[in-house]
């Protein structure tokens, strides 16, 4: 009997540490991957290179409702001769008509990559283009889920119900205010017993 319990405590020990190992991920694999944790590498994986003339697209969703992912780099290197070699692509949202967060080459990690206040799916999508030439090492990153930032408000007519927002004119964070408008906008609180309050950073209008 005292053989037989240490086996079957052996044998749990065992299987738990296979499925406490993180999941790994090759941008080759693409697709829409939903989850909070795991590594992200080239299609090379954790020992290899990435291969020449790649063109590949994988997205990461959060698999925790109210989370938004976070890829955080900790090596990168890849070809850098000219915006037209070796370069990776990262997109605010679910695919590759999102906003372009930026792009990336040679030894320019992209560092830690977050979703913005205005992705509502919390999702982030990379694209690896490769030419014929010299190939490198790649990339490995982390995944995570984080609390999403504040949402990001344009001026126009409306009302919402929140607690905390980043709020610009109707032109955005980068861009100048219309002619000719005219909008009302009502922020209330979200949480009982509390008021709003906007604290403005910066302002510039027509006296």
């Amino acid at each position: 009997m005292n053989g037989f319990l240490k086996t079957y405590t052996l044998i749990i020990i065992i299987v738990s540490g296979y499925y406490a190992k993180a999941q790994n991920y090759n941008i080759s694999s693409g697709g829409t991957i939903s989850t909070c944790s795991g590594n992200f590498y080239d299609s090379g994986g954790s020992g290899g290179n990435y291969a020449n003339n790649e063109d590949y697209t994988i997205t990461f969703c959060p698999s925790t409702a109210g989370q938004v992912i976070r890829v955080t780099f900790t090596s990168f290197t890849t070809e850098n001769w000219s915006s037209t070699y070796d370069r990776l692509f990262v997109y605010d949202g679910n695919s590759t008509a999102a906003p372009l967060i930026g792009s990336y080459a040679g030894t320019g990690s992209p560092g830690t990559i977050n979703v913005s206040g205005s992705n509502s799916s919390g999702c982030i999508t990379f694209r690896f283009r490769s030419d014929g030439g010299t190939f490198y090492s790649g990339w490995a990153a982390t995944i995570s889920c984080v609390a999403p930032p504040p949402p990001i408000i344009n001026m126009s007519n409306g009302s919402y119900t929140l607690c905390s927002a980043t709020f610009y004119d109707n032109g955005g964070s980068g861009s100048d205010y219309s002619n000719n408008t005219t909008n009302t906008m009502v922020f209330c609180p979200s949480t009982a017993g509390q008021c709003i309050k906007a604290s403005f950073t910066s302002f510039d209008l027509e006296d």
